[in-house]
């Protein structure tokens, strides 16, 4: 029987105990949950009522809206709440069986049987409460068991099925499997003095079956906590996705970085695997020189050595206040991509234009990309300019513009109603490979306001809106093209 299924069935009765032990565990995991979160639970409970309460997501909706009050309280509910009302670990028929059916296939007579079941019977009260529920197969305690110390267990170093060996153990460890051995054995030595060696070795292979079947069961709930871990994380990472670069919290900042510096990895891995399988066109000439000797037949054959040029990179970001968190992200993604271009020569902007590159060499990514924005290169507390801006990479830069350079613009394209001379963006566009603009805002807002965004638009080979990573990687997904 499920969790959610008990609860239906014995209503607030049957989660007391539960909801008072999953408030212990949280609080034992570092989440203050007190006496009023706990009442609080209680009646979002009542109003949700035994049949809401059987249903498992807003059975778990409601115990999070009234326990976990911060984004990290959160994610610990949400793997406690697995662990602790997961649907019960898997057991196989050893453990979920009954002992007396069998022993009644594995000995020879009933006799044998009916003795072995009154030594058990006299040393129950000798046994652990793990032994206890593996020989009287308790299949509902033996999950409980089981998840419960699942839950005071600490998984973080749980990444692969290759540890579940290792988390195994001490997960068995922990339900007492010691004891069990110890008591088999006694088992063991009560039946040899009283039914004889042979009976004894019969019996055994059952109950060590059992044992073993314990042991699988730890596995299996050790792997299932992987295969819930990975769907979290896809869901989490959908949610970052698709989560716009202005509402992100802390702990999703840092989890952004990581993603974007990933992105970054993976389009690299991709251009060096492009650069090896292109070959030049056939060279005719040297196709039959090197064929001679087989009379021409061409034996070997050659290829025009492709004249290497790897692309380069000019990439002028808005760092006002209004796009800062995204250009963080995109600044991020340029240190990333110093390897692959030949050059790359990084600017930000507000009203004032200034040059970052340099910041870029020998220094972390974090701070590089914080000395980006720390306001010793440009005036911070200007009001955006772009028109002032491209006519002033127009007239210090365009030496970074090349037949082989893409030129990707960053910002909003909110002007505040200065001239917006998109003229230069068409002198750009001669000169580059591609121009690209990146905007942070819908185009639907594009024209309205201080907005020059259809003007600059016009003169660029594509524009794309960049809100979240999602969008982020199907831009520079295109850089490479």
């Amino acid at each position: 029987m499920t969790t959610t299924t008990a609860i239906r069935a014995g209503g607030m009765e049957a989660i007391a105990g539960r909801l008072h032990g999953f408030a212990g565990l949280m609080r034992h995991n570092g989440v203050r949950v007190g006496t009023s979160e706990v009442m609080d639970a209680f009646q979002a409970l009542s109003v949700v009522g035994p049949d809401g309460m059987g249903v498992r997501e807003l059975f778990r909706s409601t115990l999070r809206t009234t326990l976990a009050k911060s984004h990290p309280d959160v994610l610990v509910f949400d793997r406690l709440f697995d662990l602790y009302f997961n649907a019960g670990v898997e057991l196989d028929e050893r453990l979920t069986q009954s002992l007396l059916d069998q022993l009644m296939e594995a000995m020879h007579g009933e006799g044998q049987v009916a003795a072995l079941m009154q030594i058990l019977q006299d040393m129950d009260g000798q046994f652990a409460q793990l032994t206890r529920a593996v020989l009287g197969a308790q299949a509902a305690q033996l999950s409980h068991l089981i998840q419960g110390a699942l839950s005071e267990m600490d998984l973080a170093g749980l990444q692969s099925r290759l540890q579940l060996g290792y988390f195994a153990q001490r997960l068995l460890a922990r339900l007492g499997v010691r004891q069990l051995e110890t008591d088999l054995e006694g088992v063991r030595r009560a039946v040899t003095a009283r039914l004889g060696s042979d009976a004894a070795e019969q019996a055994m292979a059952t109950l060590q079956a059992r044992e073993a079947a314990l042991r699988d069961a730890a596995r299996r709930a050790l792997g299932a906590e992987l295969d819930q871990r990975a769907v979290r994380d896809r869901a989490r990472e959908q949610d970052l996705m698709d989560k716009s670069f202005a509402r992100l919290s802390a702990d999703e900042i840092r989890r952004m970085r990581e993603a974007v510096r990933a992105l970054a990895e993976k389009l690299k891995t991709v251009v060096r695997r492009r650069r090896v399988e292109r070959r030049g066109l056939l060279d005719a000439r040297h196709t039959l020189r090197s064929n001679l000797a087989t009379g021409g037949v061409p034996v070997k054959i050659r290829f025009r050595r492709r004249k290497k040029e790897r692309p380069q990179l000019a990439v002028l970001c808005d760092v006002s206040d209004s796009v800062r968190h995204v250009s963080m992200f995109m600044l991020q993604f340029v240190y990333t991509l110093q390897e692959l271009f030949t050059r790359v020569r990084s600017f930000v902007f507000v009203a004032d234009l200034g040059e970052v590159t340099e910041l870029y060499r020998g220094r972390p990514v974090e701070d590089a990309v914080d000395l980006s924005v720390a306001g010793q290169v440009i005036n911070l507390h200007a009001n955006s300019n772009f028109g002032r801006a491209f006519l002033q990479f127009h007239r210090e830069h365009l030496d970074a513009v090349t037949r082989n350079t893409t030129v990707i613009v960053l910002g909003d394209g909110r002007n505040n109603y200065n001239p917006a001379h998109a003229w230069v963006l068409s002198e750009w566009r001669r000169r580059a490979r591609r121009l690209i603009w990146l905007c942070t805002e819908d185009r639907a807002t594009w024209g309205f306001g201080d907005s020059e965004m259809h003007a600059y638009a016009r003169h660029c080979d594509a524009t794309e809106v960049v809100q979240n990573l999602g969008q982020l990687r199907r831009a520079v997904d295109g850089l490479l093209r």
